[in-house]
């Protein structure tokens, strides 16, 4: 057995473990988020079947190897959309709390309350 051999099928091993992890933390996320929505909306929690469906569809996928139109991770335009999605995101969860405090502040104004 070759060293490459033995560092691809590591790397394969590696990248199956990562995968895994990454739909046990969807299927968590989701469940949370279903949780949540249930909770507010007054309904009953009850489990998501479709995220098995998709567990089940994602592991039985095969392998595909590299080609021209692959997207590469290891390269600066990754960094960049990758913090750049962060970035807007965050923004667009932190930037409505920003915008409606002036706006109550204003209303509660009308009603004697002076900062």
């Amino acid at each position: 057995m070759t060293l490459d051999i033995f560092f691809d099928r590591y790397l394969i091993t590696i990248h199956a473990i990562v995968v895994a992890i990454g739909l046990v933390l969807y299927v968590t996320a989701a469940r949370a988020l279903l949780q949540v929505t249930d909770t507010f909306l007054g309904r009953p929690s009850l489990s998501p079947p479709f995220v098995l469906a998709i567990a089940g569809s994602v592991a039985a996928k095969k392998h595909v190897p590299e080609s021209v139109g692959t997207f590469p991770t290891d390269g600066g335009t990754f960094v960049v959309l990758l913090v750049g999605v962060v970035v807007i995101v965050g923004a667009l969860t932190f930037l409505p709390a920003v915008a409606l405090g002036p706006i109550v502040e204003h209303l509660q104004m009308y009603g004697g309350k002076v900062y």
